[in-house]
This record gives C-alpha cells, sequence and structure tokens, in this order.
C-alpha cells in the first residue's frame, strides 16, 4: 500500500522516516570521518609499530656537560639465548658511527630478573664506550630488567634500570629490530668482553676492553 504527499514522491504507508536534523548529521558524518583514522590507530598499536631504544646515562663523576646523558636510536637487536645488543650514535645524533654500546645476556623471555656481575642466574650486562674522555668498558653490578609481552605487539619491550661498576646508573626501554647480523658481529669482535661477562670467575685472560677512564 503506498500514500501519497503533495511534493513528495510516493512512499510505502509506514515507511515515511522525517529528515535528520542538521547538527545529527554532522555528528552522524564526523562518527564516519572518524572510523578511518581510529582504524589507522588501531592496525598501528596491534601491528606492533614501536621500535627503537631510548636510554638514559647518569654519570655523577664525569665532566657537567657528559652527567645527563641521553641515548636514541633503532639499532636493537635480541636472539632466542636471552642475549640483546642496543648500540647508539653520539648524543643528539639520528646517524653516524655506533659509539655506545649496551650488551646484556641471560634476559629472562618475558618477566622481570635481578641483574648482577656474580650471582647465578641473574641477568648481566655491560656498556661500552668507543671514543670520548669515558672510552672503555663498565659492568652492570646491581639493579633490574625486565621483558614485557602483550597481545597487542608484536616485539617484545625491555625495560632496564642498572647500575655499573663505575657508578654510572642507566634507565630506559627498547624494542628489538630484525638485524640479528649486528649482534654476531658485536659477540665476534668482542668475543672476550663477552666471555668475561659470562664467566663464573670473572678473570680477564687478556684481550678484553680495559675499564672505561676516569676523568681527572
Amino acid at each position: 500500500m503506498t500514500s501519497t504527499i503533495r511534493g513528495l514522491p510516493a512512499v510505502r504507508s509506514g515507511t515515511i522516516t522525517p529528515a535528520m536534523p542538521r547538527n545529527q548529521r554532522d555528528r552522524s558524518c564526523w562518527r564516519r570521518g572518524n572510523i578511518g583514522v581510529g582504524s589507522v590507530v588501531l592496525w598501528a598499536v596491534l601491528g606492533g609499530c614501536s621500535r627503537g631504544a631510548r636510554v638514559e646515562l647518569r654519570q655523577p663523576f664525569a665532566p657537567p656537560a657528559q652527567q645527563r646523558v641521553v641515548l636514541r636510536s633503532d639499532w636493537v637487536c635480541s636472539d632466542d639465548a636471552g642475549r640483546w645488543l642496543l648500540e647508539f650514535p653520539l648524543p643528539a645524533a639520528h646517524e653516524g658511527p655506533r659509539d655506545f654500546h649496551i650488551f646484556l645476556t641471560a634476559v629472562p623471555p618475558s618477566g622481570a630478573a635481578p641483574v648482577a656481575s656474580d650471582q647465578a642466574g641473574a641477568a648481566r650486562g655491560m656498556l661500552m664506550q668507543d671514543v670520548g674522555k669515558l672510552r672503555g668498558k663498565t659492568v652492570f653490578t646491581t639493579g633490574r630488567v625486565r621483558v614485557r609481552r602483550t597481545w597487542w605487539q608484536r616485539r617484545p619491550r625491555l625495560e632496564l634500570d642498572v647500575r655499573c661498576d663505575d657508578g654510572t646508573t642507566i634507565t630506559g626501554w627498547a624494542y628489538p629490530g630484525s638485524d640479528t647480523l649486528a649482534l654476531a658481529r658485536f659477540t665476534r669482535e668482542h668475543a672476550t668482553d663477552v666471555a668475561l661477562l659470562q664467566s663464573s670467575t670473572g678473570q680477564d685472560a687478556g684481550g678484553a676492553t680495559g675499564p672505561r677512564a676516569m676523568p681527572e
């Protein structure tokens, strides 16, 4: 059954819908437009777009300009053996030589672990600096590392809060990339340092990187 209203096309009885007010139409269009934006954001979160690393070094013994150093980089990798490598250029640089290296071993696949240089089952690590007055190596002595895994991110997140044997404290986070060749290169070039870090005796057989130079 149809009905006719003067000035309007014939429609079926009972199906006439009042025109939507302008303000409601605007809100409806806004919601439809934001579906696409929300989808992109959701895809980014679920896809695990987080990457790279940011760490902060606190060095009370260093010259004033180096007492607080923030390092950022996308050079992060890890493997199934619990080894992590974070490498950084000079502070405030986006590219350039990899002058700072943070290496960790015995990091759990998920959850938290203590950091110690002489405790069985603890994570171990070191910071190596290739340039500057503080070049050399310092070993993690105390602290904690944590690996967080969530269903909406493909990559695990490493969080570290450690203290080194020269008094440096390191805090920060990292997401690993897919470059496992860097980890193989580092462990090959610094095989003695890696072996010494993993050794239960801590005795240097020769060839290891020397400790960081302390400013006079």
